[in-house]
């Protein structure tokens, strides 16, 4: 079935959209789980003293970096879109088999695109598992698997340099980028890293819940 999609805007004018996977009433508030229609990258800085790149999650860090990552990007016929909530890339995206080839050995971190514990842009933004029906969610906090979540999963789109410095662009695999936005008239609002980290739980034990009382848990 198809899913419905809206337009996410934040406080700088920058609009995101989203399909809404899920909804669900809390309080007399309406939250949606939404997922960017396009893929949602982030770019990571190299460190010449450390084995592991850096997320740039700072807007004055990503903006000098951002005409350089458009320009490698559209090599590949992927545009960079400078959205609300995280980047994206509007375009097909390589096919993972072949990049996992091609990356091969001269993966600099030895990981083969599984980045340990890297951080999504910004702090309050959640990673959820969904399938497209917008029913089958495996949330954190949901399940408690430890043996196969230890790496979040990233995808290498590009690499470059700029002003001496070497940055590489990601987009997640695994699990799927998603974030919680409150619903105010029908437009998603985002929620403030104060607000998620006091209401995510109870979503996700609303949801939880929800999906029990349909024979999905």
């Amino acid at each position: 079935m198809d899913v419905p999609t809206v337009w996410l805007k934040d406080d700088t004018g920058r609009s995101l959209f989203c399909h809404l996977e899920y909804s669900l009433t809390l309080a007399d508030k309406t939250y949606a789980l939404l997922q960017p229609v396009d893929a949602p990258v982030m770019i990571f800085a190299w460190d010449k003293d450390s084995d592991e790149p850096t997320i740039l999650e700072d807007v004055a860090d990503l903006e000098p970096l951002l005409p350089t990552a458009k320009a490698v990007l559209s090599e590949q016929n992927l545009t960079l879109l400078d959205t609300a909530v995280t980047l994206t890339v509007e375009g097909d995206l390589p096919d993972i088999e072949d990049e996992d080839t091609e990356r091969g050995e001269e993966s600099r971190n030895g990981l083969d695109n599984g980045l340990k514990n890297s951080p999504l842009r910004p702090d309050s933004l959640q990673h959820s598992e969904i399938e497209r029906n917008g029913m089958d969610l495996g949330m954190d906090g949901l399940e408690d698997d430890d043996d196969e979540d230890e790496y979040d999963e990233y995808q290498l789109l590009a690499h470059f340099l700029y002003d001496g410095g070497e940055y590489e662009v990601y987009t997640p695999i695994r699990p799927p980028f998603a974030f919680w936005a409150l619903m105010n008239e029908s437009e998603p609002q985002l929620l403030s890293p104060e607000m998620m980290e006091e209401i995510e739980p109870l979503l996700n034990e609303a949801v939880a819940k929800d999906l029990d009382l349909l024979g999905e848990g």
